[in-house]
């Protein structure tokens, strides 16, 4: 009897359990369900549309005016990002360049221009852009 009587006894502390578990599985549920139906936030707008070609030419360009480069009767902005998102590789030194979105690193791509006049002259890697602006002699740098 006193086996029976246990056996009786963890199957209801099983039941109650279980009963525990579902209930909060059902509320996780419900609060996935309230967070997928949640409106987004300004700032997944905005990294939705800047993975788009359209947001990332409007970064791109505005982050370049912001820098100082400048169109001339040569080359119009949507002219210059087209060239600079479909160039290969470096015109310095050869490397392959990186694509367009991601982190900063050394085979980054990046648009060389004077620094005084705001005229673009290659699209480089960020090595050889950081080599040239150090080197600059315009820019009264001499490396020493």
């Amino acid at each position: 009897m006193l086996l029976w009587q246990n056996t009786v006894l963890s199957l209801a502390n099983l039941h109650l359990s279980l009963t525990k578990l579902i209930k909060n599985l059902i509320c996780i549920n419900k609060q996935i369900n309230y967070y997928n139906k949640m409106p987004k936030t300004n700032a997944e707008y905005l990294h939705e549309y800047r993975n788009t070609y359209e947001g990332l030419k409007k970064y791109i360009i505005d982050k370049w005016k912001r820098k100082g480069l400048v169109e001339t009767e040569q080359y119009t902005y949507e002219e210059l990002f087209d060239t600079w998102l479909w160039f290969p590789e470096c015109e310095n030194c050869g490397v392959e360049l990186a694509p367009a979105r991601g982190a900063r690193c050394s085979n980054s791509r990046c648009m060389d221009h004077c620094h005084k006049t705001g005229i673009f002259r290659n699209i480089l890697c960020n090595s050889c852009n950081v080599k040239r602006g150090y080197y600059e002699p315009e820019s009264g740098n001499t490396g020493v």
